[in-house]
């Protein structure tokens, strides 16, 4: 779950890393969460296997929905992702990783290096006639 962009989960839903008290550490696990939660937000579940609600997951990082229809919550989402162009999706998906990585100079080079190549595409141009039209766009799967 730590891995994924979008995490859903019923409001009634716990969570625990109860490693330490097997004698283990959270080693593997602690791979993706630290990449999505902030230590300092996370090493209290992690050093004490103390288990935590979904509220307190989302609050945290470790999710971003707690609902009480997963399901729909889900078919929500979804439809949210697939409404907007497939390119536009795979490079916000990459740059929500790349992003944080890089130096503040470089970060702000490459995207506005990616934001013109992709304002000069065909999907901003059906993107925006969509919109002036109020119409919903016709994405281009090649763009």
């Amino acid at each position: 779950m730590a891995s994924c962009d979008l995490g859903v989960v019923d409001r009634s839903v716990t969570f625990a890393l109860t490693e330490v008290r097997i004698g283990v550490a959270a080693a593997i696990i602690s791979v993706p969460i630290l990449r999505r939660v902030p230590a300092p937000r996370i090493a209290a579940a992690m050093l004490t296997g103390e288990p935590f609600d979904a509220v307190e997951a989302r609050s945290i990082g470790l999710i971003t929905h707690v609902t009480d229809d997963v399901a729909a919550t889900v078919v929500e989402l979804v439809a949210g992702v697939r409404a907007g162009a497939t390119r536009a999706v795979a490079e916000t998906k990459a740059l929500l990783t790349l992003v944080p990585t890089l130096p503040r100079d470089e970060a702000f080079d490459r995207m506005a290096a990616l934001s013109t190549e992709l304002f000069s595409g065909p999907d901003a141009a059906e993107g925006m006639a969509a919109f002036r039209e109020k119409r919903r766009p016709a994405w281009h799967p090649d763009a």
